[in-house]
């Protein structure tokens, strides 16, 4: 399971654009306590639902851990991706 992320590379067309859309998209992202043990995909939701953000689906699907996922896209349609673990994962 990976549990660290050091770095993502992504090739953008409009640095300006992704630059501005990732910083949205971390600031203000609430924390892991204030998204809670188990319903923490949902606050999220919630949260990037209110700033504009689109999902591909209006709830999100399980995991084969037991978890559960939503997907999105960021600016150059790059396919994004919110995952709340499940029991067996953690």
């Amino acid at each position: 399971m990976i549990k660290k992320i050091e770095h993502v590379a992504l090739i953008v067309s409009d640095m300006d654009r992704s630059i501005a859309f990732y910083s949205f998209w971390v600031q203000g992202t609430p924390s892991r306590s204030e998204r809670g043990a188990r319903d923490g995909v949902f606050v999220l939701i919630a949260h990037y639902k209110a700033k504009g953000i689109v999902f591909n689906t209006e709830e999100p699907k399980p995991t084969l851990g037991g978890g559960r996922m939503i997907l999105f896209y960021g600016p150059d349609r790059e396919l994004l991706q919110f995952v709340e673990p499940g029991q067996r994962e953690r």
